[in-house]
């Protein structure tokens, strides 16, 4: 089936990729005419293989049984995002100038909508046949407490997944109830029941306790060939996401509390790479003239540079314009009875250091672009919290810590909610909510929030 879908959205990207290269040569935009259709074979050739790898990395090719069709349209999206990203970087490094940007950009709009429409219609025909019992997998359910009938009820709720509740099994010192309804026997009688019964999928949503008891449960279901899922329930864990993966042939069960979506995460190292090469390049006169400024009015280096802890705590040097006088770090300690933030930061919103073009460009924020050389050496994202001084993570609540299980960013929600304006617990706080909530999307809005505060010049000192 994977295969078959597979097969048929590359059959799709073909039809968006003719259709794309007919739009684009209809309009009067770019240089001209593109060049034949015959030499754009080769570049199909490559594009369709490039589209299904980048659904694939997204996890379209993955079972959508229980999935949203919003969840599947977002992976769609993610996807024609990755294969942007991916062409581009291939266009750039092979010098492939024929290649009509235009063109690329309309082959990813159309070829996500045509997708988009096949996945839907795909998935309300496959729907409509599992409600009617066709294409279905029948499921037991090992418990007869409130987790079990929670999972029996989530089963019996969602025909459209192809879910047909084959019953209940009890553990040995479980009472049937009115809930347990049907009961196909004991847990010692797994085996046999198996064996009478039409079963595709053993559910064992049972305590830790229990558990333990049920090696032998396990092993027979594996022995006779049927699918096995453990609730995980059976660990405490609040903020955490679990997932199982195999480390050398030994299967783990993995909790994760940051972002794991390897797709999605290298799409916003593209994005990162690429937005910090194009602003160093389109900034470039800006930095230059900062930077003459800088050295024309007061004595010192152009640059600050300033240890700061990345992600887990790895320690890299930030590259800012210097908006002090050269010996700014050696009169901090003079002046920490001024220090107008609580918890282990340092901000004076008048701080007599600063130099008067240093306040001008503080302003304008000028003074943070030499970050995205750190952006592009991979030290710092675009987006994600603020990189704290050592010294200030030493001071760190154990919850606050937290904030440095990701990569650092030069905007952040702190950016965009008052920067210095905002007590530093809010600030925490606000950090981990973009972790618990990241995505890509997040990301978009946090980089056009940031704009107007960057033009406007709030909550910067």
């Amino acid at each position: 089936m994977t295969r078959a879908i597979m097969a048929f959205d590359a059959m799709v990207a073909a039809y968006a990729f003719v259709f794309a290269y007919t739009f684009r040569n209809a309009l009067p935009i770019g240089a001209g005419p593109m060049l034949p259709f015959r030499d754009y074979l080769l570049l199909l050739a490559a594009v369709l293989p490039l589209w299904v790898f980048s659904s694939y990395l997204v996890g379209m090719y993955t079972s959508q049984r229980m999935k949203s069709p919003i969840t599947e349209l977002f992976q769609i999206a993610k996807a024609g995002a990755l294969f942007f990203a991916m062409v581009s970087v291939l266009a750039f490094l092979l010098k492939l100038t024929f290649v009509s940007r235009f063109f690329i950009v309309f082959f990813v709009i159309w070829a996500m909508v045509y997708v988009a429409i096949a996945h839907l219609i795909l998935r309300f025909v496959l729907r409509y046949y599992r409600r009617r019992g066709r294409n279905s997998r029948t499921i037991a359910v090992v418990g007869g407490e409130e987790a079990a009938w929670k999972m029996a009820q989530i089963i019996r709720d969602h025909a459209e997944w192809g879910h047909r509740f084959a019953g209940f099994v009890l553990a040995e010192n479980e009472v049937q109830t009115p809930e347990v309804t049907p009961c196909l026997g004991r847990i010692s009688e797994l085996e046999q029941i198996l064996r009478t019964n039409v079963v595709d999928e053993v559910i064992f949503a049972t305590s830790r306790e229990k558990l333990d008891q049920m090696e032998d449960a396990l092993l027979h279901c594996e022995d006779l060939g049927v699918s096995t899922k453990v609730m995980l329930n059976i660990f405490p864990h609040r903020i955490s996401r679990a997932d199982v993966e195999e480390i050398g042939g030994v299967s783990m069960l993995s909790f994760y509390n940051t972002p794991a979506n390897l797709a999605a995460l290298a799409v916003k190292r593209a994005f990162d790479f690429t937005a910090s090469l194009c602003a160093l390049v389109v900034l470039a006169p800006l930095m230059i003239a900062a930077g003459v400024l800088i050295k024309i009015t007061s004595a010192g280096p152009v640059f600050f540079r300033q240890l700061r802890c990345g992600k887990n705590g790895r320690t890299f040097h930030l590259l800012k314009f210097r908006s002090m006088v050269a010996d700014a770090e050696s009169l901090r300690p003079q002046l920490d009875t001024l220090n107008e933030m609580d918890g282990p930061v340092f901000k004076i919103k008048n701080d007599p250091r600063v130099t008067p073009v240093g306040r001008l460009i503080r302003r304008a924020s000028i003074d943070e672009l030499p970050q995205f050389i750190n952006v592009l050496v991979g030290d710092m994202s675009v987006v994600g919290p603020r990189p704290p001084l050592p010294s200030e993570v030493e001071k760190y609540e154990h919850w606050q810590r937290r904030r440095l299980s990701v990569k650092p960013g030069i905007t952040c929600y702190w950016q965009i909610s008052g920067r210095n304006r905002i007590d530093f617990e809010s600030w925490m706080r606000l950090d981990l909510m973009y972790i618990d909530n990241w995505s890509l999307a997040e990301d978009f809005k946090i980089i056009l929030k940031t704009i107007p505060v960057v033009l406007m010049g709030r909550g910067a000192s």
